[in-house]
């Protein structure tokens, strides 16, 4: 006797829904697949159904597989990438990212040869003044006459 339906507990729901993943194949795995499923269509009676089976896909997904194979959009050294694409690079964008580099390092060498202008200039000032104050010590002085 057949058993009556019931309805899925939420428990067997929400443990169906953390197991269930979509599988991604990644193309030499297509490629191998529409092979495969070339040989069983030569095969003939029930072949292509044992295949499918066997690999566990659907018809439809591997028949647009093929269709992509027979238009060439199926092919090895294709890449496959998910998610967004990358927003298109700038050719010219490491040169300027270079001229900029290039930039601040300049600026910080005007300024640290700037401070040591200013501190040469300092020294050369404080020079003079010493030199200005030996030179006042040598200069003859006249001696007051006790006379």
């Amino acid at each position: 006797m057949p058993m009556p339906y019931r309805e899925p507990t939420k428990e067997e729901t929400e443990a169906a829904k953390s197991e269930a993943t979509r599988r991604v194949f990644p193309t030499r795995e297509k490629l191998r697949v529409v092979s495969e499923l070339l040989d069983a269509q030569k095969g003939g009676d029930g072949a292509v159904g044992a295949f499918l089976r066997r690999e566990g896909l659907t018809s439809g997904t591997v028949y647009r597989w093929k269709k992509e194979w027979e238009t060439g959009a199926l092919s090895s050294d294709k890449k496959e990438r998910r998610g967004p694409l990358k927003a298109p690079v700038n050719p010219l964008q490491k040169s300027l990212d270079d001229a900029n580099k290039r930039i601040k390092e300049l600026e910080a060498l005007v300024q640290k040869s700037d401070l040591q202008i200013r501190k040469k200039d300092l020294q050369i000032e404080f020079q003079k003044k010493i030199f200005a104050v030996v030179a006042a010590w040598e200069e003859p002085r006249e001696m007051p006459s006790v006379l």
